[in-house]
């Protein structure tokens, strides 16, 4: 059903929200620079700090994204057994898409295991099955983290709505985790005083230094958002959302240690922003959100390749700007390719069940 405000953003045909399609898109090409950073050589002084506030926006991102539509999806619900369907539902397809880019990946991360010298396969086999878990971080897939990261934080949420959590208790449980992560994922002093050590050292043993507690405020935050925008009178003050803003960019722009506090005071407003934007209805941004996705998850793979190929062209040298284009340039035409695949086997499927009919 199409909403008549003109900051309406779902389309006609198929209910996707046009903006949001459009800033995946952008936050992939972001991933990617960030990787094969091709702003090096002005990352310094003024410019580089604004290179990092746009490089602190992709992934929180993406995170608040999944929880908006992941809100929508339970919103759509009757009772709560269809919400925990919806939530099962929701966990196994990324676990489906995490162990598929994991085998994708899986010769650089064997390749890897062969860097770290004379360890015992019991030892590899072991290391691997926790990062696996709770790291996600491997030989050039480390990006595969968000996937860990978004598998606990729906498996989480399906936990809160089985024991019927209450929202605040949430809330409450997923600034714990997310400050949790600030603390003792980064170089931080705090975490050296004496009762948080040991806490400090039980929090390295599971998570190592990765962001994987973090998705859970992200996702918070997205289904809040939702629940906003369908609100005819609960709709969040500007004049907050352009504090919290200028205070995030305040943090990050400090760059302190604790920045990662800061990251979605900055990106919450944003979102808002987006999904305020007036409506788009070019039904490519339907296809633009499927390419986006697997520019994310291939990008890595490609700058390898492209590593290469410029590698090769520029003898020995490895320039940072033509290895960004190879690399978004192949990462999207990958991405383009797999969307004409599932064109493709959707239309095989169809004709199947046709025939059968």
């Amino acid at each position: 059903m199409v909403r008549s405000e003109n900051r309406k953003l779902v389309t006609d045909t198929d209910g996707n929200f046009g903006a949001i399609d459009l800033f995946k898109i952008i936050s992939a090409i972001i991933v990617i620079a960030i990787h094969t950073n091709p702003f090096s050589s002005i990352a310094s002084g003024m410019t580089g700090r604004v290179i990092r506030l746009i490089y602190e926006f992709p992934v929180p991102f993406f995170f608040i994204a999944s929880g908006f539509f992941l809100q929508k999806k339970i919103s759509e619900c009757m009772d709560h057994k269809e919400i925990n369907a919806c939530i099962i539902k929701n966990a196994k397809n990324l676990i489906i898409m995490y162990l598929l880019w994991e085998f994708i990946y899986m010769p650089f991360t064997l390749y890897g295991m062969q860097l770290n010298g004379n360890t015992s396969i019991l030892y590899k086999i072991r290391s691997y099955v926790h990062s696996l878990l709770f790291i996600g971080k491997f030989y050039y897939s480390h990006h595969l983290w968000y996937m860990i990261a978004a598998i606990w934080a729906v498996v989480l949420l399906g936990l809160f709505y089985a024991w019927k959590i209450s929202k605040k208790q949430q809330w409450i449980l997923s600034i714990i985790l997310f400050l949790s992560g600030v603390i003792f994922s980064t170089d931080n002093p705090i975490k050296d005083l004496p009762i948080l050590s040991i806490c400090s050292s039980f929090y390295t043993k599971i998570f190592g230094l990765g962001g994987v507690v973090y998705s859970l405020l992200y996702y918070q935050i997205g289904m809040l958002t939702y629940r906003w925008y369908k609100s005819d009178d609960n709709k969040p003050k500007r004049k907050y959302l352009i504090v919290s803003f200028l205070i995030g960019i305040g943090g990050i722009w400090l760059g302190t240690e604790c920045k990662n506090l800061f990251i979605p005071l900055y990106v919450m407003p944003l979102f808002w922003m987006i999904i305020e934007l007036p409506a788009m209805r070019w039904k490519g941004l339907f296809y633009v959100r499927k390419i986006s996705g697997c520019m994310y998850f291939s990008h890595l793979l490609f700058m390898w390749v492209g590593e290469r190929i410029v590698g090769a062209l520029y003898k020995g040298s490895m320039p940072e700007i033509p290895l960004f284009l190879v690399t978004a340039t192949m990462s999207f035409l990958f991405g383009i390719l797999c969307l004409e695949l599932s064109n493709v086997w959707r239309r095989l499927k169809n004709r199947k069940e046709y025939k059968l009919i």
